[in-house]
């Protein structure tokens, strides 16, 4: 059977948000310069940004750093959870710099050739994201910079699609779910858990391997590796099995 209706996310699918959100937390806590690098895209893995914080860390400091110390739970999604702080300083830390990730972080190198191959070959494609600022009841201003951001990266990549669903991090669940009813989407690529979870009901979730959603796990559940290289796969391997 033919997956002709796909459903993608876009942070953390589109783009790599482990990294970015631990460049955030390492940067704004310690000082020492990530963000950049991450925009540049530099590092090809999470441990790869790691590693590089541990050297500069020690050529700054003097001393190697206890990542223990820093880190207080890498299996967390958010990044007052990862790193031990408040809801008040997360905002504090990374609100100016969200607001420049949605303009500068491109998207996985590989999405656009794996993208309009799916729509060459006659899948349709709709884009279901969840977003700060990003839905319809959010702050104009605010709302304007990010999807702008959003659409401007979409264009840059040239990534095709047939429809886009923007909502709220508050409600994603449940209206990614029925975005996915609606455009009959056979196979949705998600990264959050709770979605995973709620869209999983009534599609196949291809689910973008990060630290955080490793108990993600279920019939329908299918773990992908290697970004949309592995997304391509799992693609192809459940239309011989369906």
């Amino acid at each position: 059977m033919k997956i002709d209706s796909i459903g993608i996310d876009g942070d953390g699918i589109l783009t790599e948000l482990d990294m970015w959100q631990y460049a955030v937390g390492l940067e704004k806590l310690t000082g020492i310069k990530l963000l950049d690098l991450v925009y540049n895209q530099e590092f090809e893995t999470l441990e790869e940004l790691i590693e590089y914080f541990e050297k500069a860390y020690l050529r700054k400091r003097g001393i190697n750093v206890d990542l223990n110390e820093v880190i207080k739970n890498p299996n967390a999604y958010h990044i007052r959870e990862i790193f031990g702080i408040s809801k008040m300083r997360e905002l504090a830390i990374a609100t100016f710099a969200f607001i420049k990730y949605c303009r500068k972080y491109k998207f996985r190198q590989e999405a656009s050739e794996v993208i309009n191959q799916w729509h060459d070959d006659g899948r349709e494609i709709h884009i279901i994201t969840a977003r700060k600022f990003i839905s319809d009841d959010s702050f104009v201003l605010f709302r304007g910079i990010v999807r702008g951001g959003f659409m401007k990266l979409m264009k840059d990549a040239n990534i095709p699609y047939d429809t886009i669903t923007f909502c709220s991090e508050t409600n994603a669940p449940a209206v990614k779910r029925d975005a996915c009813l609606k455009h009959e989407v056979k196979l949705m690529f998600e990264d959050r858990p709770d979605i995973i979870e709620a869209v999983s009901q009534v599609a196949d979730v291809g689910c973008f391997d990060a630290t955080y959603n490793r108990k993600s796990t279920g019939a329908t559940i299918h773990r992908v590796h290697n970004g949309f290289y592995g997304a391509d796969e799992l693609v192809n391997e459940l239309e011989k099995v369906r």
